[in-house]
């Protein structure tokens, strides 16, 4: 991502909106005293995230469902996990 001043944005403004433009993917920062105070996005990537947040507010929470998948047998793992923290704590321990 690109950052310019607010004094840069104002004289660049032309350039810098065809620029995103092209990239609709692209953002150019604005500063204002060294910090980003905003975003120039293009119109298309815009109305992307507006349609986005539209649909996960109609839809409630945001769900995770389907983007992971356990394999194994959880608990097991979770048993051995407890031991091995068990027995760390207690060679910690005796090593005080």
């Amino acid at each position: 991502m690109r950052s310019v001043s607010i004094t840069e944005a104002r004289q660049k403004l032309c350039p810098l909106l065809k620029a995103v433009d092209a990239l609709p993917g692209r953002k150019v920062g604005i500063t204002v005293s060294g910090e980003v105070a905003g975003y120039l996005v293009s119109a298309k990537k815009l109305d992307e995230l507006e349609a986005k947040a539209r649909q996960v507010a109609r839809s409630g929470r945001p769900s995770i469902r389907g983007t992971i998948e356990l394999v194994g047998d959880l608990d097991a793992a979770s048993g051995s996990a407890a031991a091995e923290l068990e027995r760390m704590a207690l060679e910690a321990w005796d090593a005080r």
